[in-house]
């Protein structure tokens, strides 16, 4: 039994692999805040013994807590404290009105320099999902009527490989309104490996040499290709870096997270527009962004695949 079995949830299962699923629900959901993507985080993957993901947040759980998520947690517009767009229709709307959050639903503006990623947005209205499940596969579509000129299909698809050695994240953003929406899409890849806590037995495997262009701590090395964890950081102890060095390719959007025995390896259908990672004593967070930017009656797929690797 796992710490997600209480709340709503589906399994994927194909061979060896099993997917835990968080499902979207406003009344009952784990998770219920305005940053991330509702529907479906992977919050925990297993196979061939191993584990993958995982929550980042200590007991108690808090699920209308901004940033209280587990495991794939997909974000849309960051906003411009990270160099990102803001959410859909936040740029123009006034103290008070709604602008639009892909993944979580209408949202209150409030008097602000600019919008937050961190703040505590009341929610007007969460989306309403349709949500799709059948053998190995699962689907969430969530869309949105007209607010001043933006609208949007969003559909997000989670599949396991035919193989059953890893699965996809399949997204499909659609305009239906008449404004262009501009937005950065990323995971943040809340991962734990074997349920052990982070330390100088992980490292990330990248095919380009990074180089670090802003750091907070001590604790991420670079060394050749890869980026190591120098020691256990402290219990309350978190540490970042931007990273660069990559090419605007496909070929480059390749992230390896491996530790002991085991590895989980993403690779991205779009190159990389901005790479961080992020970690605390309890999660390692890759977070590739892509870009995404559609004229109205335009639409967009990419994805992400996940590959579990046994050494």
């Amino acid at each position: 039994m796992s710490e997600f079995d209480r709340w709503p949830h589906a399994i994927l299962v194909s061979g060896d692999a099993r997917l835990t699923v968080l499902l979207p629900d406003a009344a009952r959901g784990y998770y219920r805040g305005p940053r991330f993507d509702w529907s479906g985080m992977v919050a925990l993957a297993e196979w061939k013994g191993h584990t993958f993901f995982g929550s980042w947040r200590p007991a108690p759980h808090r699920p209308r807590a901004n940033d209280d998520a587990a495991g794939t947690a997909g974000e849309f517009g960051m906003g411009p404290l990270t160099g990102n767009p803001a959410p859909v229709g936040y740029d123009d709307a006034e103290v008070g009105e709604v602008f639009l959050k892909i993944g979580v639903g209408r949202l209150v503006k409030v008097r602000e320099p600019v919008y937050s990623f961190g703040a505590l947005y009341r929610i007007l209205q969460p989306a309403v999902w349709d949500i799709r499940q059948e053998e190995g596969r699962i689907s969430f579509a969530q869309e949105e009527s007209p607010v001043r000129g933006y609208a949007f299909r969003y559909t997000k698809t989670i599949s396991l490989q035919e193989d059953a050695a890893g699965f996809a994240l399949e997204h499909k953003l659609e305009n239906l309104g008449t404004r262009r929406v501009v937005q950065t899409h990323y995971c943040h890849n809340f991962i734990r490996i074997d349920d052990e806590p982070i330390g100088p037995d992980y490292r990330i495997e990248l095919p380009w040499q990074p180089a670090f262009s802003r750091t907070a701590g001590d604790i991420l090395q670079q060394n050749g290709a890869n980026i190591e964890i120098s020691r256990v950081p402290g219990p309350e102890e978190g540490f970042f870096a931007l990273v660069e060095g990559y090419e605007p390719t496909s070929a480059h959007h390749s992230i390896t997270l491996r530790r002991g025995k085991a590895a989980l390896r993403m690779t991205g259908s779009d190159p990389m527009v901005l790479l961080q990672v992020f970690g605390t004593r309890r999660t390692l967070c890759p977070e590739p962004f892509i870009s995404v930017s559609l004229a109205p009656g335009a639409s967009r797929k990419w994805s992400t695949r996940y590959h579990f690797v046994d050494c």
